[in-house]
């Protein structure tokens, strides 16, 4: 079901559904859209009294996500820049009867492709990404394990071993370690500078010892990166940007 909120002389459609919980809740989604989440027993005055007391918030949080939006979008044509761990690319597309991508040592990705639709060199440069960001983080696994192995060793604590790395493209985490020790990161870490990439990287195996963010949790990834708090908000503050 929708419904209308007006502010300043402005209105903004929203979508409430009902369903099984315990409170009342407004999101504003990467679109700028809104929707509204309430218990079956409210009613739809309640809901809109909710949702009325909340418009100041909803106006300006729907703009700003809207003007993120715009913001990141990306072009796939010749000669346009792409970040890569926080080195620049250029895009060299070339239109050929043979489909390739290549890394050239001179900041220079040269695709050949039989289609070169903005679509098409997306999609090659999306696989691209998603190899040279797991080869990265494998890297950066193997340099980093050895002194959180130390640390659960000297603290008596605990340590799974890690199964594996999957990368993946999601839209709200940046990453997850499951109970089994395999570590997931998002895709999108590709577009971000390497210290924040290594700062995820650490969060995640800091699971291995604490399926939590307890006290403890953060003392272990701070004894990695004493500087993790302003590493954090860096994440929190530009991981809009952050796309492929």
């Amino acid at each position: 079901m929708n419904g209308i909120v007006w502010f300043d002389g402005k209105s903004i459609e929203y979508e409430y559904k009902k369903e099984k919980r315990k409170t009342l809740s407004v999101r504003i989604n990467d679109d700028g859209t809104v929707t509204v989440k309430a218990p079956k027993w409210v009613t739809n005055g309640e809901i809109k009294r909710f949702v009325d007391e909340r418009a100041e918030w909803i106006f300006k949080k729907s703009e700003t996500a809207r003007r993120h939006l715009e913001e990141k979008k990306k072009s796939y044509r010749n000669g346009d820049i792409h970040i890569c761990l926080g080195k620049e690319y250029r895009l060299e597309i070339e239109k050929a009867a043979c489909d390739r991508i290549k890394e050239l040592p001179d900041g220079v990705i040269h695709i050949k492709t039989t289609d070169d639709s903005e679509d098409e060199v997306r999609k090659r440069l999306s696989r691209l990404w998603y190899k040279k960001l797991k080869e990265y983080a494998l890297e950066q696994i193997e340099l980093y394990m050895p002194l959180i192995k130390g640390y659960a060793i000297r603290n008596n604590i605990s340590m799974k071993e890690m199964t594996g790395l999957t990368i993946r493209n999601v839209k709200s985490r940046w990453g997850s370690c499951s109970s089994r020790g395999h570590i997931n990161l998002n895709v999108k870490l590709i577009a971000a500078d390497t210290d924040i990439v290594d700062y995820v990287i650490v969060h995640e195996m800091c699971h291995l010892m604490y399926m939590n963010h307890s006290k403890d949790f953060w003392m272990a990834v701070e004894y990695v990166f004493a500087d993790y708090k302003e590493l954090r908000k860096l994440l929190r503050d530009n991981g809009w940007r952050y796309e492929i």
